[in-house]
């Protein structure tokens, strides 16, 4: 007896020192050893209890082999709840999201109560995945299980709602749960941070200041994302004071989203002294301060700072250069392109977007041919950029061959890129094409039905244009600013008034969207168009004072179609008030006059223009020839 129980000692004794060499391995994701501790296992004949199995699976799982930890799994002929919970997770920790989910129905036929770590996992997979349906599923399980208030399992939960975009269904989940920690409440902040739910997130750090619960960096970082815009800025501040009080400021990671956050909102005095005051700072710290620079157009603070910086990363170098791109200042860009030591394909991304956005759309293509000259992939963000560049000068030729490029890349399929064709076909004016492309596209977010519509109101399909923004309105898609800038173009160009009118009215009575001087100035067209000038004048004058300028001008062009000449000059004069260089101001009112014999007064008009140095933007056209796009101005 006292044999069998020396025994039965020396082979628990065995089995606990290999649970505990193979948990020292996971811990430390020390594979070698790991393996080393199987082979002694296997070498030594003994038999694994169902401890030290899972053990294995374990070990292999967090030292990211999950082919040797399903094939120990396989091995167990009795496996429980610790055996199928350690491969669930450990498929889920790796990046196999749709083999946990699997092997979690699998567990669920085998008739396998699920523990909570199990459940969480494969939630946090959903997550991953965006499945919001399995995720709906999965929750119900929850509740079957007795988790539906397990802190675990309510964490995870509240993270796939959100990365789902649900973030109301997020709150709710948050708010059933009857004991909330730092990581619940970090999961929920975060969540509607990212989402760019302001309000809830903003909302949500002040009712956490009411409970026992005390804020960390994550919360903090989480809180000032969504302050990162001018509205939001007084509340900002009032977290940068609990920053203070909570002993935060030193954070590096806490630091650097302040200065983020002043950047954006366009305070970079205030981001400076935040830099300024860092006892530590890393490489993000340097980026964004840089970047705050960049977007405030202190180019020249953004360079210094750029040289000042010890150690430039590749993040570094593609912040200030499309700083100097994006502001016109090409030939810096370049200089810096040039002294970068391995440009990506953000840097040649940066240079094209630059092109593409100041009116350069001939350099930008002839940036994006010499980026796969050098043998650097296009990805979504060169594909739309340059699109965006064959749209502003027609080159219908260079985007259909662009079109081939990106079916051969497997680009077509994303979002961005398939909206960024149909814009490019519309203002090309090939409107079946952009049809075609509409039709085709699996997913469609508010991009590509802004485009499409702008695309039937820039051709003359006014009607169109309302019958699909009807049809974006019964998929309850949120329209936005640009939406409207459409909508109210097609009621101008189709003369519907009244519906103009009615659609103005609803944009920020149904829709919460603020007109802006597009909007404003789309109405004056609309007016204006229809010949009703008393109207548009009247409408004008009531406009907030800094969007006048561009509702004269929108005047101006409907006096010149109708041959009002005093109400056309008025408008003129109304112009050159506010902006006494502008050119185009100049040549509408000639042309007014010019068509209504007065050539005295055109004289007039040329000799002001002579005396205040005001010059006349020459014209501009585009030819292809070979798949080359060229450039020509008026006296070339």
């Amino acid at each position: 007896m006292r044999n069998v129980l020396k025994g039965f000692g020396q082979v628990v004794s065995a089995s606990h020192i290999h649970s505990r060499l193979l948990r020292e391995s996971a811990n430390t994701s020390s594979l070698k050893k790991g393996r080393e501790t199987h082979a002694h296992i296997i070498k030594t004949g003994f038999r694994p209890d169902i401890i030290v199995w899972n053990h294995l699976i374990n070990m292999y799982a967090k030292c990211s082999d999950v082919v040797s930890a399903c094939q120990v799994f396989d091995r167990i002929f009795q496996r429980n709840v610790v055996s199928w919970t350690a491969l669930i997770t450990g498929y889920a920790q790796n990046g196999y999201q749709d083999e946990s989910l699997r092997l979690f129905g699998q567990m669920h036929r085998a008739g396998m109560k699920a523990n909570e770590f199990a459940l969480a996992s494969v939630i946090g997979s959903c997550a991953t995945l965006a499945d919001l349906e399995q995720g709906e599923q999965l929750q119900a399980h929850t509740m079957k299980y007795g988790f539906a208030y397990n802190l675990f399992v309510g964490t995870a939960l509240v993270d796939m709602y959100a990365k789902c975009a649900c973030v109301e269904d997020a709150c709710q989940a948050f708010y059933q749960m009857p004991e909330r920690n730092l990581v619940l409440w970090n999961t929920v902040i975060s969540g509607c941070a990212r989402k760019g739910h302001q309000q809830e997130t903003l909302g949500l750090f002040c009712k956490m200041q009411l409970t026992d619960v005390k804020p960390d960096q994550f919360t903090f970082a989480s809180s000032l994302i969504a302050c990162a815009g001018s509205p939001s800025l007084n509340q900002g501040k009032q977290i940068h004071l609990c920053i203070i009080k909570s002993g935060f400021e030193s954070d590096v990671f806490v630091g650097s989203t302040l200065i983020d956050m002043y950047g954006k909102c366009g305070v970079i005095e205030d981001a400076w002294k935040v830099f300024d005051k860092m006892p530590e700072r890393s490489a993000v710290s340097w980026n964004s301060m840089i970047s705050g620079f960049v977007q405030n157009s202190c180019l020249n603070e953004a360079a210094t700072l750029f040289r000042k910086m010890p150690m430039r990363d590749t993040i570094s170098w593609n912040v200030i250069i499309a700083g100097f791109a994006q502001h016109g200042h090409y030939e810096g860009a370049l200089e810096l392109f040039r002294q970068m030591p391995e440009p990506d394909a953000v840097t040649w991304n940066a240079i094209i977007t630059g092109y593409a956005q100041n009116g350069h759309g001939d350099m930008a293509l002839k940036c994006f041919s010499q980026m796969h000259q050098e043998g650097i992939k296009h990805d979504q963000f060169s594909f739309t950029s340059v699109l965006q560049s064959c749209a502003s000068i027609g080159a219908f030729e260079q985007g259909t061959s662009i079109h081939g490029h990106i079916i051969k890349s497997g680009f077509q399929s994303d979002v961005f890129v398939a909206s960024a064709l149909v814009d490019m076909y519309a203002k090309c004016g090939s409107v079946e094409n952009a049809q075609r492309m509409f039709a085709k596209m699996e997913k469609r977010n508010v991009i590509s039905w802004n485009a499409m519509i702008g695309g039937y109101a820039q051709n003359g399909y006014g009607k169109e244009a309302l019958e699909l923004f009807e049809e974006m309105l019964l998929f309850r898609l949120q329209p936005d600013d640009i939406t409207f800038v459409g909508v109210l173009s097609a009621c101008s160009h189709r003369g519907l008034v009244a519906k103009g009118l009615h659609y103005f009215g609803c944009m920020s009575r149904d829709h919460g969207i603020t007109p802006s001087v597009e909007h404003f100035s789309c109405v004056v067209d609309l007016l204006g168009r229809a010949g009703q000038l008393d109207e548009a004048e009247n409408f004008l004058k009531e406009m907030p004072l800094e969007f006048r300028a561009a509702g004269w001008h929108a005047l101006l062009g409907a006096c010149r179609a109708h041959r009002n000449v005093e109400l056309g000059k008025q408008a003129a004069e109304h112009i050159l008030d506010l902006e006494p260089h502008d050119d185009a101001t100049y040549v509408l009112l000639s042309n007014l006059y010019a068509a209504e014999g007065r050539w005295n007064d055109v004289d007039n008009l040329r000799r002001m223009m002579k005396e205040k140095r005001v010059k006349k933007q020459p014209g501009c056209s585009w030819i292809q020839v070979k798949k080359m796009v060229h450039t020509f101005f008026v006296g070339e």
